[in-house]
């Protein structure tokens, strides 16, 4: 038996049909990705988990909404709504630039336990839209 050369037509018509089939198939299996919403890119968490609610979320929110450059003998009051605890927060620096923004800060807690001090940092993310909470700690 005689394999077919290439340039004979049968030849060119039976491997245009495989390739077509082939093709068609590979095209028609597999995961449809037209009905994923669009993929929401946000930065990988870095800092300090902060809870809804919780004394840290509360006090993380004050250092965000000073104004910026604010001096550090102004305290500003927090108070946690869900738990009764407030306290002051004072702004003693802040580095950085347009979105890229961290202040240093020292803060009280007056709760049923009594009153507790902490130093800790926050800092915008990259985009400038929202504030994390890079570090807090207790002063002793």
């Amino acid at each position: 038996m005689r394999a077919p050369a290439r340039n004979n037509p049968e030849f060119s018509v039976v491997a245009l049909l495989i390739i077509s089939v082939i093709a068609s198939g590979c095209a028609a299996s597999g995961p449809d990705y037209s009905t994923l919403a669009s993929a929401v890119v946000q930065p990988a968490p870095t800092g300090v988990a902060t809870e809804p609610g919780s004394d840290e979320s509360s006090i993380l929110e004050t250092v965000a909404s000073a104004e910026s450059g604010t001096l550090p003998s102004v305290a500003l009051a927090w108070a946690n709504d869900q738990n009764g605890n407030s306290g002051l927060v004072t702004i003693v620096g802040e580095e950085g630039q347009d979105t890229r923004v961290c202040r240093t800060f020292v803060a009280s807690r007056q709760s049923y336990d009594g009153v507790s001090q902490f130093t800790g940092e926050a800092c915008r993310n990259r985009r400038g839209a929202s504030w994390f909470l890079n570090s807090i700690e207790t002063r002793e």
